[in-house]
């Protein structure tokens, strides 16, 4: 299961991007990903993965919030961006395989809230 290692790289990079200095006095409530829906990332285990990685840590009380991303090309024949359902890569508009992938590939940490104890 790769999502197990994928919630304990999140932990260590937010523990990370907290410093030493103010990690007594901030608490992370909640972290924001942005999952394509073709990454290769399950959100679902990467969910337990993660609720499993964070007990014990500092971060045992932060949520982790999912937004799941469609996946959308970029026609450079026809110039038209379309979201799909299946991950053909080919326009549905003119047939093209002349295509770009605009999102639905990636992981981002879109954003962390923090709160002062």
């Amino acid at each position: 299961m790769h999502e197990m290692s994928l919630a304990l790289e999140i932990l260590e990079n937010v523990q990370e991007q907290i410093s030493a200095e103010v990690s007594g006095k901030v608490r992370v409530r909640e972290i924001h990903l942005r999952i394509g829906r073709f990454s290769g990332v399950s959100v679902d285990a990467l969910q337990f993965a993660f609720e499993m990685a964070k007990t014990g840590t500092p971060l045992e009380s932060t949520h982790l919030h999912i937004h799941e991303t469609p996946l959308v090309i970029f026609c450079t024949k026809c110039e038209r961006e379309t979201e799909l359902d299946s991950p053909e890569f080919v326009c549905p508009e003119c047939g093209s395989t002349d295509t770009e992938v605009v999102s639905g590939q990636e992981m981002i940490m879109e954003s962390l809230i923090i709160e002062e104890h």
